[in-house]
C-alpha cells in the first residue's frame, strides 16, 4: 500500500456462494470469520437455494434515503414537544454529525456527571462548574485501529477531604484490578470484588460492575465477558476489557477512573496458568485527589509507574504548553 494511503474499508460484495458459505461456515465474503454469536446453519443445496431465493425478495429495492456514499437520517418533533429537550436534541446531532462525519463508525457522546452513574449534559442542564467540585468526563470514539473507553474525575479548584477519601478508594480497587494476577478459567464475577474491598471498608459501593467487554468496530459494552457480579464469563488472553470502579454521593458528586485492560498471560513457573491484565489507557489520574496515607507502599509504586509510562508515550505528542501540563500531571507521588 502506498506511504500515506488509508486502508480501503469497503468490503466484497456477497455472491449466492460466499453468501451460503456465510451462513454454513460463518464466513464473511472478505474470507474472515464472523463472531462466534452468529449462528450457522447446515442446510442441504436445495434449502439453501430456496433460502437465498427468499432472501434475494426482501432486498431487491434500494432503501430510502440510502446512497453508495451517504445516509440519510431525519428526526421528527411533535407540535408539543418541550422546546429544550428539542433544542438539545438537535445540538447533540448537529454536534455529533459535523464533528465525527468522516469517520466511518462512531462512539456515544462523551458523558459528564458530578452525581449520577450516567449523565449527558443538555442545553436545559447546561451550567458552570464551580470551585469545589468534581467534574467526571466519559468519552471515546472508534477508530480504524481500535476503540476506546476511557473515563477520569478532575478536583475543579481545592477537593474536601472525603472527596479525597473517596477518590483515593475508587483508585485503590482501579489499582488492586489492574495489578490482579488470576487462574486461567477465572470469571469476571470472581474479580469484580477487587474494585470493591477499598469501599466496602468504609460502608461504601457502586451499583455497576466492575468492568465491561469492549468490542473494536462493534458495541463499546459488548459480552459476553465482563468484571460484574454477573460475569459467569471466564476470562481469556486477548479479551479486552474496562477497568472501571466509582462512587457516587447523592446530591453531591460522582467519582469513576477508567481505563481499558488487556487480558494477557500471567507470571510463569506457578502450578496452574496464571493471567494478568495489561493497562492499554494512558491519561494522568488527578494527583490532586489522592491521599498517599490510604495507599500501599505497592499502590504508590504502581501509580508512579503508571504516570512514568503515560508521560513518556505522550509527550513526544504534545505541543510545549499541553507539555507543561502533562509533566505537572505525571510527577511521582514521592
Amino acid at each position: 500500500m502506498p506511504a500515506g494511503t488509508q486502508p480501503s474499508l469497503r468490503h466484497e460484495r456477497y455472491t449466492e456462494a460466499t453468501l451460503a458459505r456465510a451462513i454454513r461456515e460463518g464466513i464473511d465474503a472478505d474470507g474472515r470469520a464472523l463472531t462466534f454469536l452468529m449462528p450457522r446453519f447446515a442446510l442441504g443445496d436445495a434449502d439453501m437455494t430456496a433460502l437465498i431465493s427468499y432472501l434475494k425478495t426482501l432486498s431487491s429495492a434500494r432503501v430510502p434515503g440510502v446512497g453508495d456514499e451517504f445516509l440519510e437520517f431525519a428526526t421528527i418533533f411533535t407540535p408539543d414537544a418541550d422546546p429544550a429537550t428539542r433544542q438539545g436534541t438537535i445540538d447533540v446531532l448537529s454536534h455529533f454529525f459535523s464533528n465525527k462525519n468522516d469517520f466511518e463508525r462512531l462512539h456515544d457522546p462523551p458523558l459528564v456527571t458530578q452525581r449520577r452513574i450516567h449523565y449527558r449534559v443538555t442545553r436545559k442542564t447546561n451550567r458552570v462548574i464551580k470551585p469545589g467540585e468534581l467534574f467526571l468526563i466519559d468519552s471515546g470514539a472508534q477508530y480504524e485501529d481500535g476503540t476506546t473507553d476511557i473515563t477520569r474525575t478532575i478536583a475543579i479548584g481545592e477537593p474536601t477531604p472525603e472527596m479525597r477519601e473517596r477518590f483515593t478508594r475508587v483508585l485503590k480497587g482501579h489499582i488492586a484490578i489492574a495489578r490482579a494476577v488470576f487462574p486461567e478459567g477465572t470469571t469476571g464475577a470472581q474479580l469484580d470484588p477487587f474494585a470493591r474491598a477499598s469501599l466496602w471498608e468504609a460502608g461504601l459501593d457502586f451499583e455497576h460492575g466492575a468492568g465491561h467487554g469492549v468490542g473494536s468496530y462493534l458495541s463499546v459494552h459488548e459480552g459476553p465477558a465482563r468484571l460484574s457480579k454477573l460475569g459467569t464469563v471466564a476470562l481469556q488472553r486477548g479479551m479486552i476489557l474496562s477497568n472501571e470502579p466509582g462512587y457516587y454521593k447523592t446530591g453531591a458528586y460522582g467519582i469513576r477512573i477508567e481505563n481499558l485492560v488487556l487480558v494477557t498471560e500471567g507470571p510463569a513457573g506457578a502450578e496452574k496458568k496464571l493471567n494478568a491484565f495489561e493497562t492499554l489507557t494512558l491519561a494522568p489520574i488527578d494527583r490532586r485527589l489522592v491521599d498517599m496515607s490510604l495507599l500501599t507502599v505497592a499502590e504508590i509504586v504502581w501509580l508512579d509507574a503508571y504516570h512514568a509510562r503515560v508521560a513518556e508515550a505522550l509527550m513526544p505528542l504534545v505541543d510545549e504548553k499541553t507539555g507543561a501540563w502533562l509533566k505537572a500531571g505525571t510527577l511521582p507521588l514521592q
